[in-house]
């Protein structure tokens, strides 16, 4: 794996969240295998390094499309340094790496689950507006069912990071708000965004799409990005423990 980028050149990182080794063939230069969970970063935007001389490899770009709608891979740009709170999560909590979380705090509780989860409240408007005030960020590992009760699960809040997140078939411009997509029956996607109403939306879109896309590369509004909100077991904690740069 080449050096990682400094902190201050603009970055591509991509993370295997499959479950499992894959090879990534559209991967710079020549393609990567990467096991479960690890992250390859090479310097530049990955769209531009999907082909040569200003011309995108239709065969490479339909890889890299067919990878983040199936959920095996995520995408982030920017900073090789990151944001991220180390969370509780419970000893029954199923997250898959890549799912948008939010903290349970309906109850006074402090953990952390996927919005695939989430309490669906009258219509999708609605449960969007809700979930925003509790969203937090985007799961950096996966939990699963049994995997017990821990306090150290990492969720990326960084402001400042560009992510690629499949969505809903439709045009973008830029500064569009988006929100969680409504999944078959009364529920959320956990990654998958639509355009919605500022008060319902946790992203921002970056760029333009003037013709319909199903990926779309935003800018994320974490609710609880920059509080040190005590860490587990300090007196009146009531969130994840404090932020810390994270490279990768």
């Amino acid at each position: 794996m080449p050096a990682a980028p400094t902190t201050n050149q603009f970055s591509t990182i991509v993370r295997n969240t499959s479950g499992s080794t894959m090879t990534f063939s559209f991967l710079p230069p020549h393609g990567r295998t990467l096991t479960a969970g690890q992250e390859y970063s090479f310097a530049g935007d990955i769209q531009t390094r999907l082909g040569t001389g200003g011309r995108i490899n239709k065969r490479k770009f339909d890889a890299f499309k067919a990878a983040i709608l199936a959920g095996n891979i995520t995408v982030r740009q920017g900073s090789v340094t990151g944001e991220v709170a180390l969370c509780e999560v419970l000893n029954t909590t199923v997250i898959a790496a890549g799912d948008l979380v939010f903290i349970d705090n309906g109850s006074g509780g402090t953990d952390v689950k996927s919005a695939a989860v989430y309490t669906w409240t009258t219509n999708i408007l609605t449960t969007q507006t809700n979930f925003k005030a509790q969203f937090l960020g985007v799961a950096l590992a996966a939990h699963a069912n049994g995997g017990g009760h821990i306090y150290t699960f990492p969720v990326d809040v960084s402001p400042d990071l560009i992510w690629q997140f499949p969505c809903t078939s439709e045009t973008h411009n830029i500064s569009d708000t988006l929100g969680l997509a409504k999944a078959a029956g009364n529920a959320l996607l956990p990654q998958s965004l639509v355009k919605a109403t500022a008060a319902a939306s946790i992203a921002r879109c970056t760029s333009i799409d003037s013709s319909v896309a199903v990926i779309v590369n935003v800018r994320l509004e974490s609710e609880f990005r920059g509080f040190d909100v005590g860490a587990a077991g300090s007196t009146g904690a009531t969130g994840p423990q404090g932020f810390q740069g994270a490279s990768g």
